[in-house]
């Protein structure tokens, strides 16, 4: 006798409408004001200062010959394959410039610009709607949608949102990576899980795989998911743990096959980004301890009072927690 057919989402579902509606509105308030800095009457070169390099290298990748060997490993290279399709894409439907016509050629490097900061603002609104769906299993659909919304409209995330760099797609497949590793943990009410576990295991893998092809931060997605394993599982967790990191290192390989075929490229710029993180930009010589100028960039990014209700929500939480 075979199993009971599971029902399948309908579009009246709220988990199903209701994460759609917040990725469009993310998404829409992330399209204002997206142009900025971008080539006009007095300057060719975006504002941004990240955004002709990350082009430039994107550029060394060519899809079409199989070739992702970009030469440059400060960041993964899935980012850069995006943007190069979409460069790719502007070429073709907008036209080639001549190489002898620099405004020409400054126009379509600035739609290249837009185009994968298109990439960044679909990247910040799917991260949205991905926090709604990992709220959304431990509080009500209005507990969900109001940190959904957080993210949604959050200045600091709004603003990264309009920029053709890595740090929010990066940011977005690592929620997604978290969004599947914590429905390994049983919801209230909840029956063992075997072949959804496996399947999230997996998933939760993926993302972060992904996520650090896009930036190397990425792989710390990978303690999210051993964290909830050794909870829910003490005694049969490394299996599964193993299985999620093996899926996690293929996709990481597969986004930037550059750490294989281009061995002392990848080590000198990834050796590179290791003594950069450790030394600091200049900006931040001289400052206070990452610590609490990291709670300034949240009064900064979210806000101050949105910080502080945040801060008392898990000092609350943590005391009234349900073993």
């Amino acid at each position: 006798m075979s199993d009971t057919p599971k029902p399948r989402l309908q579009l009246r579902d709220p988990n199903v409408y209701i994460p759609l509606a917040l990725f469009v509105c993310a998404l829409l308030f992330r399209m204002i004001g997206i142009r900025w800095g971008l080539a006009n009457a007095l300057h060719n070169q975006s504002y941004h200062p990240d955004e002709l390099p990350i082009w430039g290298a994107s550029q060394h990748v060519e899809p079409g010959k199989f070739i992702f060997t970009p030469g440059f490993y400060n960041y993964g290279t899935l980012y850069l394959t995006l943007l190069r399709v979409a460069s790719d894409m502007a070429a073709a439907y907008g036209g080639n410039p001549h190489p002898q016509d620099p405004l020409a050629v400054w126009g379509y490097i600035s739609l290249c610009h837009l185009l994968g900061r298109v990439i960044t603002a679909v990247a910040g609104a799917a991260m949205a709607a991905a926090m709604f769906s990992i709220m959304r299993r431990w509080t009500s659909t209005f507990g969900a949608v109001c940190a959904a919304l957080l993210v949604a409209l959050a200045p600091g995330h709004v603003v990264h949102s309009r920029f053709q760099t890595v740090d929010i797609l990066a940011a977005s497949l690592l929620t997604f990576s978290a969004l599947f590793a914590l429905r390994v943990l049983p919801a209230v009410g909840e029956p063992e899980r075997g072949k959804v576990v496996s399947k999230s295991v997996l998933l939760s893998g993926l993302f972060a795989g992904l996520s650090t092809g896009t930036k190397y931060t990425g792989i710390l997605g990978l303690f999210t998911l051993w964290a909830v394993l050794a909870i829910t599982r003490p005694r049969g967790w490394v299996m599964e743990a193993v299985k999620g990191t093996a899926v996690c290192l293929a996709a990481f390989v597969l986004t930037t096959p550059g750490v294989v075929l281009d061995q002392q490229s990848f080590m000198r710029d990834f050796n590179f980004e290791l003594a950069h993180s450790k030394a600091g930009q200049i900006e931040f010589f001289h400052t206070i301890s990452g610590y609490p100028y990291q709670l300034l960039n949240l009064f900064y990014g979210i806000g101050m009072l949105m910080t502080v209700m945040g801060i008392g929500a898990l000092v609350y939480a943590t005391v009234k927690k349900k073993m």
